[in-house]
This record gives C-alpha cells, structure tokens and sequence, in this order.
C-alpha cells in the first residue's frame, strides 16, 4: 500500500542538493547526479560506477548510485548500496533519503516489518517530514497494527498542512478496518472534495456503503469511478452492487461487458457463474466456473460452487471430484459435502 509517486518525489529531493565549489574530483559524481536528475538512470549508473572505483569512499557516489538503482528495479544491489553510503557517513539531509528509500524498498518487497524499522530510522532523523509518518502508517496497515497506523497517519495529517488526499483516503481506510465507519466516511469523503478525480477513495466509500448496506449510495460512487477510471473491472464491482439491490439483469449486463473487454478475468466468469447459480440456470454457471478455473486454478470456491452445480443436475460423479478437490486444497468444510453426499 505504500505510496510510491510520493517516494519518488521526496528521493529526487533529497537527490538535488547544493554543492557549492565543486572540486575536480567531485566531477563524475555531479554528472552522475545530473544524469539521475534528468530521469537517465542507466546512464547516471554507470558514470557512478566509474566515480566509486575512483573515490571508493564517497558516501554521495553510493547514494547517487542506489538512488538509479532503486528507480531500475535493481533493489538488492539498492539496499546495499544505500547501507554502504550510511556507513561512509552521509550528510544528514542524504541520510534521511537513504533509510527512507531502503524502506519503501522493503515495502515493496512486502518486508512491512522492515520496512517500519527503516522508515523509523528516518522519522528520528528528520520528525517533521509527513510522508516518513504516511508511509510507516501504511505498513504497519498491512501487517494490522492498526492502533499505530492511526497514530501515525494523524501525524503526518498535522504535519502536512495542506493535508493532501491521499492522508484522508489512508486515514478513512484504516478507520474502515477499525470500524470507526462514521470516521471513514468522512475522510474518504474529503479524500474525494481534495482530489476528484481519483478513484482510490471512491473505492473506499464504496466499500463503506457496502458494509453499511447503502446499495445505493455504493452504486453512484461506482458509476463516478467508471468516468475517471477506464479499467474494465469497475463492471465486476458494478455487477456485485446491482446484485446485492436485486437488480440481477442488470448484474448480468455488466458481467456480460465485463468478460467480452476481459475474456480472461476469472473473478468475473466466477460472478456470473454464481449469479447463473443463484438463477438456476446450472449448465451456463458449470461453464463459466469451468472457465474461472481455467484462468485462476488455484481458488477454491469454484470447486464447491461447480461441484454444487454438477450435483444439482444429477451429476454426482464429477461433483464429488470437485468436492475432493477442494478438499485436498485445504478446505476442510468439503469434507462435510463429501460425507453427505459422495458415500
């Protein structure tokens, strides 16, 4: 969940120092600098490369270097190059962008436990920088800390006057997961007055009003989404909506969409499959399961809702394979299914 545009803003800040006379031997590192700076980071790479194997120790080459690393992908070699620039004694002002990359690289490593520690490193360096709080926040979200992420968020909400969106939306989402609902709404809400035209929050407000049953509400957040946002999926979320408000043809209308833009989306052949299953129309929802799998094996409710299908229409051999199946990938509750109907 960390925000990564964000990261890459602060590290180019923290990449554009000053660096008064410049001597002869500082030569290579400043067009390093330039390069990374005009987004050439191949380029910056290697004219640093050439910098360290000539001034071996210094600390403004190796975070130059892990800076272009960082920005290709490269993110082992990142990680140590970034800790060798600390151990060459960084100036202050590098040093909080070189805990603050290696986290963020943590983060993307799914290494969240990590990831707090190194951006911790950071926030005692520099306590005032919202975005150290923003993306420590977010970790400590997915590994369900949730009383910490709250405590930070609301930091670095103080911190950034402006407060921008993304705090809000952030802030709403762990109010959501602490069903503080009356919260989240209103900070997916001002998420949204901030920033309309991004659809993360709406897709947090629709969750909301999912969960507080206002189908209505969630169908008109979904329907702003799908003029921001061009991804196909948007008819899945639709298609859930129109359900759940017993609109099943049109439910149906949107997985229809859906699957003829985004022939290989298994969740959507699965929703309609369960929708086919619901209406009693057993061989369209055999296929379309069928079809999920196809593209996603390895989810275990398209067994059970298959080989409830199969059974239904007197299938009984190949609904107890599907019941076994999921059996076998560890869902334990097929074992009842097993018991009641494949003796």
């Amino acid at each position: 969940m960390t925000s990564i545009k964000n990261g890459k803003t602060i590290l180019f800040v923290f990449a554009l120092l000053s660096f008064g006379t410049i001597c002869f031997s500082q030569n290579l590192i400043v067009k390093g600098d330039t390069l990374f700076a005009r987004k050439e980071y191949k380029e910056a790479l290697f004219i640093l490369n050439k910098a360290i194997i000539k001034y071996p120790d210094s600390s403004r080459a190796y975070f130059y270097k892990a800076s272009s690393e960082l920005e290709l992908h490269m993110y082992d070699t990142a990680i140590s190059d970034f800790n060798k620039s600390i151990e060459l004694h960084l100036k202050t002002k590098d040093l909080t962008g070189a805990y603050y990359s290696i986290g963020m690289i943590k983060s993307i490593e799914h290494d969240y436990t990590g990831g707090i520690y190194y951006y911790n490193q950071a926030i005692g360096i520099s306590p005032n920088e919202w975005l150290f709080y923003y993306a420590k926040a977010n970790n400590e979200l997915d590994i369900g800390d949730n009383k910490n992420a709250l405590e930070d968020i609301n930091i670095a909400a103080k911190l950034n006057t402006d407060s921008a969106a993304d705090i809000y939306n952030l802030r709403g989402l762990i109010k959501f997961y602490t069903q503080d609902t009356l919260g989240a709404l209103k900070d997916f809400s001002t998420a949204i007055r901030k920033d309309s035209n991004n659809p993360t929050p709406y897709y947090g407000r629709v969750n909301l009003k999912i969960a507080l049953k206002e189908y209505r509400g969630a169908l008109m957040d979904i329907n702003k989404v799908l003029k921001i946002d061009t991804s196909t999926i948007i008819l899945d979320y639709r298609g859930n909506i129109k359900e759940k408000m017993k609109d099943t043809v049109g439910a149906m209308d949107d997985y229809n969409k859906l699957l003829t833009y985004n022939p290989t989306f298994a969740r959507g052949y699965f929703d309609r499959g369960c929708l086919e299953e619901a209406l009693k129309k057993y061989p369209s929802a055999i296929s379309d399961f069928t079809k999920a799998m196809e593209n996603y094996p390895e989810y275990i409710p398209y067994y059970i809702h298959r080989g409830t299908c199969y059974e239904i229409t007197g299938r009984k051999e190949d609904g107890c394979n599907d019941y076994h199946k999921a059996l076998d990938m560890g869902d334990v509750k097929a074992s009842d299914l097993i018991v009641k109907y494949c003796r």
